[in-house]
């Protein structure tokens, strides 16, 4: 039996129940738990639990399910949307090392014996075909379930079929349920179970439609059970207090005038491209990391809520350079290299260790990408880093209440909310920390938001505009024509590819003019038409291409300006209405289209006989007219002026015979398809190819590390081509980062000396390590392959003796000023590897044959004994030599120092040490840079 399938033997878990004490608020709602289940009603039964974040949810409906339905003989089937809700859900009716401290031991008798197991996709857990009517507690993934009841598997009805009429359902997370196929799956299994009781369970009961929340109703006809308010669970100590602690960085931003309106229209999130600037932008990483080190004492257990793998990877490395036991989880990327389609997934396994060790104290921080927001268990946390803002109050919600829970639940009295705040230009409404706590969320009805797609609509704009000019057609009659009348919002479920997950989808379908007729013919046909087909999340276009072929042939044939991109279209249409049952997606008119007409001015123009200056005067203050959207539609102004001359010269043409003859070069060109974010799989077979299979910085030949770069980052606008692209390996592509370094290229192209940085490495005494180390470090100094080869003197007379060889173009001299720094290095890296030690560093330019100007000796004779001390040498206010050139303000020698206090289990020091003139304290030296102090030369320059 695998560790998420159990069989609880009732009679010995009834002799010790779980004694865990229940609060006076979930005492109060299993008594109105209770009442619902006991009550007679002769409509369908279903109703909501809303607990906040932290107040023991789960607990509170496993332990009414214990005391009531299966102690009633009723079986449950638990369903919620990720595989960790439904691992937390299985260890809340007991895990294996509870012993006989059970919550199943509150199931009365005669029951004897109870089974359970978590069904979904996910290594470890049962697959649907090892459900069995034996089973008393199914708990599984949403699709997981959905599917399988779509295709009447038999396992799964034989399980329903065995309850007898007598079956909870289970909805965690149940601010999802409105998702109108899922919907339909629920009230398809109340239909052929009449008397199954639905219950939901949420801490945010936070709808964005009336036709949502209709839904809702639908489902749960007794509506809110109990609800409690987070102030008053405050107030008990059953959530901590939250402490909000802003922090700002010097980041600006770089958000486009144009963009952002567009973006305002849209009441999104901030854009990915946005994120991923915050992202990526290691000043601003460098003061998260060392945010929490400077105060790791106050924030304790943290979590970090990130953005970006890379970004992870990056904080939980400098974390754990200061000691920090850090780890992530994330599922976007994995840092080893794979096929394109392999790296859009990590391993889940992996994941869950991570989550495991974080659980059980095993780590300080725990970095992730948007996967904790959720129902994931992860009590004791007394800190959350929010590393960016959000215009989400359901997001800022989830990602606060992870630090939620009180003392009496297991966590801490206060929790710091520990928010990153940017230089951000614009005024943008972000969700505020305060309003999560001005009480429940009111339940009365909102409008459906009906932004306005103008991102849409400025590309359909120009492609529509790029096609008349090219063919040489004359500017339209009207610059309506080329705006839209409305959009249409369809609305569906789609499943996301590799995951047990589903996402909600809301695309828009621009209808113009021409084309309304068209539309509303094509969607009259589907809402009388059998496609169920167009119902299953899972579809793809290309099972349902011949149809959707087959209807824009009747519905659009005369409509050839929209060849492209009508059938994607058609197919978000038909999926809406498939999911739907029928129900037509809702049209939004463009009400601000009559303000937008260019044509009336372009008329007056014309007759008036504007001027370049007069022409100029009328269209700068309409562009910058903040009741309109031109500067979003346009988004330069001399694209703006453009498309007026266009509609200037089309009105001369109509009226006087003379202006625009034939094809024309675009003034607006179409919009540029966008590349591919990465080179496809045989794009990089040849770059690696081309490159030797070697990593062109630093030198290393191991396949599964290399990984292909953009020497101009795609960030920056690299494309895809060729000659953009070099062979890194994860290290090295990592410190690269977004910077521009050509390691294909072997001479520099800088004009002035770079300053010296010392990316990852130099944690091993190896020489061919510490060669690749070097050779990474001094090409990234000059942003090219300037190390035409090293050597370390590995062995024979020389082989302390290390010889930097520089290609032509590179100066010897820059790094005259830094060979010391390199050579303490090496010899920090080579602590406790005494008969290896480097002695002597030269760096030698083209053509030298003997040492190089650039030389630094450490002379033997003056140090009879220089090694790092044994643990249990240090010892409190003992005087030692610190030599840890690394360190933030040490100088390349060694210091004289006295220990202040000393952690043997993670080996580190604080340290008293004079720098100069001033005597400092400083934390956590690593014991290797601890050394006896007897005598140090180095010798500069020769």
């Amino acid at each position: 039996m695998s560790e998420w399938e159990r069989e609880y033997n009732l009679d010995e878990a009834r002799k010790q129940p779980s004694g865990r004490e229940e609060a006076a608020h979930q005492t109060e709602a299993l008594s109105e738990l209770s009442k619902w289940y006991s009550a007679q009603s002769t409509v369908d039964s279903g109703g909501l639990l809303v607990l906040p974040t932290g107040a023991g949810k789960t607990f509170t409906a496993v332990r009414f399910l214990c005391r009531n339905p299966l102690s009633e003989g009723y079986k449950v089937l638990w369903l919620a949307h990720t595989h960790h809700l439904l691992e937390q859900a299985l260890d809340s009716f007991g895990k294996r090392s509870d012993g006989a401290r059970l919550e199943v031991g509150h199931i009365r008798e005669p029951r004897e014996r109870l089974r359970a197991r978590v069904v979904s996709g996910t290594h470890g857990h049962s697959r649907i075909a090892a459900v069995s009517q034996n089973d008393d507690v199914v708990i599984a993934t949403l699709q997981t379930a959905a599917r399988a009841y779509r295709e009447g598997h038999a396992q799964l009805q034989a399980f329903l079929e065995s309850a007898k009429g007598k079956l909870v359902v289970v909805f965690d997370e149940a601010h999802h349920a409105p998702a109108p196929s899922y919907t339909e799956f629920l009230l398809s299994l109340r239909r052929q179970i009449p008397g199954m009781k639905l219950m939901g369970l949420t801490a945010t009961p936070m709808y964005n439609d009336t036709k949502r929340e209709g839904w809702l109703a639908k489902l749960f006809p007794q509506k809110i059970l109990y609800q409690v308010s987070a102030s008053r669970l405050i107030a008990q100590g059953i959530l901590a207090k939250p402490i909000p602690i802003p922090c700002r960085t010097k980041f600006e931003p770089r958000f486009d005038a144009a963009k952002f309106q567009r973006w305002r229209a849209m009441y999104q999130d901030v854009p990915d491209d946005i994120i991923t600037q915050l992202a990526e932008n290691q000043e601003r990483n460098d003061t998260i990391w060392r945010t929490y080190v400077e105060r790791r004492a106050d924030f304790g257990k943290t979590i970090i809520f990130a953005d970006r793998w890379h970004q992870c990877e990056y904080l939980c490395e400098k974390l754990r350079e200061n000691g920090v036991r850090a780890n992530a989880v994330y599922s976007h990327v994995d840092r080893g290299p794979g096929t394109v389609e392999e790296r859009n997934r990590r391993s889940r396994d992996a994941n869950a260790l991570v989550l495991k060790a974080f659980h059980d104290g095993e780590l300080d921080v725990l970095i992730n990408v948007r996967m904790l927001t959720e129902g994931t268990d992860v009590p004791n946390v007394q800190t959350v880093f929010l590393t960016r803002q959000t215009t989400s109050p359901i997001l800022l919600r989830q990602m606060v209440g992870r630090a939620l829970r009180g003392p009496k639940f297991g966590g801490t009295t206060t929790a710091n909310i520990v928010l990153f705040m940017d230089q951000w230009r614009e005024a943008i409404q972000w969700a505020e920390f305060d309003d999560l706590w001005t009480g429940a969320e009111s339940q009365e009805a909102r409008p459906a938001r009906r932004e306005l797609p103008l991102q849409l609509v400025s590309i359909e704009l120009v492609r529509r505009l790029a096609r008349q000019m090219e063919t040489g057609q004359l500017a339209p009659a009207s610059f309506l024509e080329l705006l839209p009348l409305g959009w249409f919002v369809s609305d569906f479920d789609v499943e996301v590819a590799e995951t047990d997950d589903t996402a909600h989808v809301r695309p828009m379908v621009l209808v113009h003019e021409d084309e309304k007729a068209s539309y509303d013919a094509f969607l009259k046909h589907l809402c009388s038409s059998d496609i169920r087909p167009f119902a299953d999340p899972g579809l793809r276009y290309n099972a349902v291409s011949a149809q959707i072929d087959e209807w824009t042939a009747f519905f659009f044939a005369n409509k050839e300006q929209n060849a492209s991109g009508i059938g994607m279209s058609l197919f978000h249409l038909a999926r809406h209405v498939g999911q739907r049952a029928g129900e037509a997606p809702p049209f939004f008119p463009f009400e601000h289209r009559e303000a937008h007409d260019l044509t009336l001015a372009a008329r007056q123009a014309t007759v008036e006989d504007w001027g370049p200056s007069q022409t100029w005067k009328y269209l700068s203050t309409v562009y910058e007219d903040e009741q309109r959207f031109w500067r979003a539609l346009f988004p330069t102004f001399d694209l703006f002026r453009h498309q007026f001359r266009h509609l200037v010269e089309g009105q001369l043409q109509r009226t006087t015979g003379v202006g625009i003859i034939g094809p024309t070069s675009p003034v607006i060109a179409p919009p540029a398809v966008l590349p591919d974010s990465e080179p496809s799989e045989s794009a990089k077979r040849e770059v690696f190819r081309r490159d030797g299979n070697r990593c062109l910085c630093c030198g290393s030949s191991n396949s599964r590390t290399l990984q292909v770069d953009h020497i101009v980052a795609r960030y920056h606008g690299g494309t895809n081509e060729p000659n953009n692209l070099q062979t890194l390996c994860s290290t090295c592509n990592r410190d690269k980062s977004i910077r521009e370094m050509h390691f294909r290229r072997t001479a520099t192209l800088l004009r002035a000396v770079p300053p010296l940085e010392f990316p990852s490495g130099f944690a091993s005494s190896n020489p061919d390590q510490l060669e690749r180390d070097l050779r990474r470090t001094i090409n990234m100094f000059f942003q090219c392959a300037a190390v035409d080869h090293i050597e370390t003197g590995a062995r024979g007379p020389r082989r302390r003796e290390w010889r930097i060889h520089l290609r032509s173009g590179n100066p010897r001299e820059w790094l005259e000023g830094h060979a010391s720094a390199l050579f303490a290095q090496i010899r920090s890296a080579q602590n406790g590897d005494r008969a290896a030690q480097i002695q002597r560093l030269a760096v030698m330019a083209s053509g030298d044959d003997e040492f190089g100007r650039a030389e630094y000796r450490f002379e033997p004779n003056a140090l009879p004994d220089m090694r790092p001390l044994k643990s249990r040498d240090l010892k409190p206010r003992s005087a030692v030599a610190v030599y840890a050139p690394t360190i933030r303000g040490f100088p390349n020698e060694p210091l004289a120092a006295k220990l202040v206090r000393v952690d043997p289990r993670r080996k580190v020091a604080d340290i008293r040490v004079q720098i100069g003139q001033k005597t400092e304290e400083v934390t956590e030296v690593p014991f290797a840079a601890i050394f006896h102090w007897d005598a140090l030369a180095i010798v500069g320059k020769e």
